[in-house]
C-alpha cells in the first residue's frame, strides 16, 4: 500500500492526502468555497490581529492583478479573496459615503428653507403693497 501525497496550494509543502489541514501553513485539505466560508472568512480576516488586509491592500495598489493570480495558484491562507475584498471596501465605501450625504443634504436643506423664507417675505411685502395700493384708491375715491 502506497501513501499518497499532496501539495499545498497556499504553502507548496507536500503531506499525506489524508491530512485534514496542511502541518505547515494550516490551510484546509478540501476545494470547497461556499458562501458560509467567505462571509465566516470575511468576519476573521477583518476583526483578528492577524489581518490578512494589509498584506492584500498594498499589493492590489502597486500590482493590480496580482492578488487574483495569487488566489487562483492557491494561495488562499495569505492574502484575501478577491470578492471579500470587494464586500468590505463596498461596506466602508457607503460608510463613509452617508456620511458625506448627510451632511451635504443639511446643507441643501437649509439653502433651500433660506430661499423659500426670502420668496415668502417677498410675496408677503407685494401682497401688502397690493393691499396698501387699494387701500389709496379707496380712500381718493371716498375724499371725492
Amino acid at each position: 500500500m502506497s501513501l499518497q501525497y499532496k501539495v499545498c496550494e497556499n504553502c507548496e509543502t507536500e503531506f499525506k492526502d489524508s491530512f485534514k489541514f496542511c502541518p505547515c501553513c494550516g490551510m484546509k485539505n478540501s476545494e470547497e468555497l461556499t458562501v458560509r466560508s467567505l462571509f465566516y472568512n470575511t468576519i476573521n480576516n477583518y476583526l483578528l490581529w492577524d489581518s490578512k488586509f494589509l498584506k492584500s491592500f498594498l499589493p492590489l495598489m502597486t500590482k493590480p492583478g496580482f492578488l487574483p493570480k495569487k488566489f487562483l495558484q492557491g494561495k488562499r491562507l495569505t492574502y484575501l479573496h478577491p470578492a471579500q475584498f470587494y464586500l468590505f471596501v463596498s461596506v466602508v465605501f457607503f460608510f463613509i459615503f452617508s456620511f458625506y450625504i448627510r451632511e451635504t443634504r443639511s446643507k441643501l436643506d437649509k439653502a433651500i428653507q433660506e430661499e423659500l423664507a426670502v420668496k415668502k417675505e417677498r410675496e408677503y411685502r407685494e401682497a401688502f403693497e397690493k393691499i396698501a395700493d387699494s387701500i389709496k384708491l379707496d380712500s381718493l375715491v371716498n375724499e371725492k
